[in-house]
């Protein structure tokens, strides 16, 4: 049986309350944004900002343009819930997904 690697993933709806959030906050509106995307309705806008959808890669390069933030400031990620180590892995040349694996006991070095 294989071991479930915890990871982080994309809170879409904490994500979408972050574009509306992001949106009001440099005065635009849903037309001002649909028509900075070109679509033909506002309805994917909307989606995003309920939580029912997640901008592709794409668009949320552009929102981040729009917005003047990163990426990563316009998604909101949910850890996951896994114990804590005592004794952390030291820095050293293993690659950074082998000290997150160390760090969740999923993963002898």
């Amino acid at each position: 049986m294989k071991k479930h690697i915890p990871f982080p993933s994309i809170d879409p709806v904490g994500t979408g309350r972050n574009i509306q959030r992001l949106r009001a906050l440099n005065n635009l509106s849903i037309a001002d944004v649909q028509q900075f995307f070109g679509f033909d309705s506002p309805q994917a806008i909307y989606l995003w900002q309920q939580g029912k959808s997640i901008p592709t890669t794409d668009h949320l390069l552009a929102l981040s343009h729009l917005f003047c933030v990163t990426m990563n400031d316009i998604l909101v990620t949910r850890q996951p819930q896994v114990a804590v180590t005592k004794h952390p892995p030291t820095s050293g040349s293993a690659p950074r997904w082998v000290n997150y694996l160390q760090m969740h006991h999923h993963f002898a070095a």
